[in-house]
């Protein structure tokens, strides 16, 4: 016969039990804390992580400090964590959470931390958990590079060429460099699709994209899209003369692709350059830009597959 004075602490193991096995089944890692940040408890998936990671196997987490282990780290990351979850003890917010990286050399890793109070107990405790969001930041990533860029060729689209055009300009301010700008216009693309077809196309665009994005070897390159048949090259730090040598050899490279249509008539390219230098200085990158596209119209007024260079 069970006396009756077990039958709660039975009870409570019974529940301990539970607790514990239903925490251990769930992939979060998770750690209880106390006031000080000491652990007093830790689930399966938070002992397995940590061994996974280079601590040893059946490592006692049990009287570890835990922000004492996070003010080790020289990681921005662990820095904020210490600060939220001092934030969260001492009443001043609820909850906290911080999204950081945790990537190895073979695979890229996010996770969310979330710090808040264990309600119901007679001493104030703090569950801290680590959820695994990679999934959910892989897509973020590509959802903002296909915001970012052309679908067809991989280059740069408007959006981020008028970004990294504002930041490159305000660079060459700031030190006094040269920046050029490179306008391009395949000729004769519509009788490219009239001809052989939008698909044969489409192939040539990735083509030319290709060919742009071997031009573009530095962080201060990029090439763009800019619509249709319309292309642009940012160059950061490159003068006049090296712009105008990158543009012929382009526009020599678009002619060895050899792609040609009905009639004879060949795909080419008639090019615009324009390059900001403290001695041929410009409103702003508006006027770079404008500066650039007036080249590129001269140039086909003259009979296409040409470059030209405002100001030259």
């Amino acid at each position: 016969m069970v006396d009756e004075r077990e039958k709660p602490r039975s009870r409570f193991a019974e529940r301990s039990h539970y607790l514990a096995a239903l925490l251990d089944s769930l992939e979060d890692q998770i750690s209880v804390i106390d006031r000080d940040g000491v652990i007093h408890y830790t689930n399966l998936a938070w002992d397995l992580f940590a061994e996974q990671n280079g601590m040893p196997k059946g490592y006692n987490w049990l009287g570890v400090n835990y922000m004492g282990a996070c003010n080790g780290e020289a990681e921005p990351s662990a820095v904020a964590a210490v600060e939220g979850i001092l934030r969260v003890i001492r009443h001043q917010q609820d909850k906290f959470y911080l999204e950081y990286p945790c990537h190895s050399p073979d695979t890229q890793r996010w996770f969310m931390m979330r710090v808040a109070p264990v309600p119901g107990l007679d001493a104030e405790f703090f569950s801290v958990a680590h959820i695994n969001i990679t999934e959910r930041k892989l897509l973020e990533l590509e959802v903002a590079n296909l915001s970012l860029h052309d679908p067809l060729t991989g280059l740069a689209n408007r959006r981020l060429f008028n970004s990294f055009l504002h930041n490159e300009w305000r660079r060459s301010m700031r030190e006094q460099t040269p920046l050029s700008l490179i306008m391009l216009d395949l000729d004769n693309f519509k009788a490219c699709n009239d001809h052989l077809g939008h698909q044969v196309g489409d192939g040539s665009l990735q083509l030319v994209g290709h060919l742009l994005q071997s031009f573009c070897q530095r962080p201060a390159d990029l090439p763009c899209r800019f619509g249709g048949d319309e292309f642009a090259l940012i160059l950061g730090n490159t003068d006049r003369d090296a712009a105008q040598r990158i543009g012929e050899e382009i526009r020599q490279a678009i002619n060895d692709l050899d792609i040609v249509m009905a009639d004879n008539i060949q795909l080419s390219a008639s090019i615009g350059i324009a390059t900001y230098t403290a001695e041929h200085p410009l409103e702003g990158e508006v006027a770079l830009l404008a500066a650039a596209d007036a080249a590129l119209y001269s140039a086909k007024g003259a009979g296409k597959n040409r470059s030209h260079c405002a100001n030259c």
